[in-house]
């Protein structure tokens, strides 16, 4: 009677929740885990980390661990981008949800 957890599918077992998503828990894709990070990218934070806007990369660490940030606001960060697994960092979707598109 529970729809809310019952799973999808008929619960038939079908394996789909084991299969890896290819984007974050947002929806968003994940810099250093879905996106190689570049030198240019515009990015925000990902779901469930602390807001921050919008920010472009302005460097990229030697082991591709970690990222350089400037915030729209004028704040440099360095944030971290697969190092223990932590993924900060999301592409931000251009065009907004309507057209699916991303900056990369």
């Amino acid at each position: 009677m529970d729809s809310a957890s019952a799973p999808s599918g008929g619960g038939d077992g079908g394996g789909q929740e084991s299969v890896p998503e290819k984007q974050g828990p947002g929806g968003e894709r994940l810099l250093g885990l879905d996106v190689e990070p570049r030198v240019g990218q515009r990015v925000q934070m990902a779901v469930g980390f602390f807001p921050a806007g919008q920010g472009t990369v302005t460097g990229v660490g030697a082991d591709e661990g970690s990222v350089s940030v400037k915030w729209d606001s004028g704040v440099v960060d360095r944030l971290l981008i697969g190092e223990d697994g932590v993924y900060a960092l999301a592409l931000v979707a251009h065009g907004a949800e309507a057209s699916g598109e991303w900056d990369s």
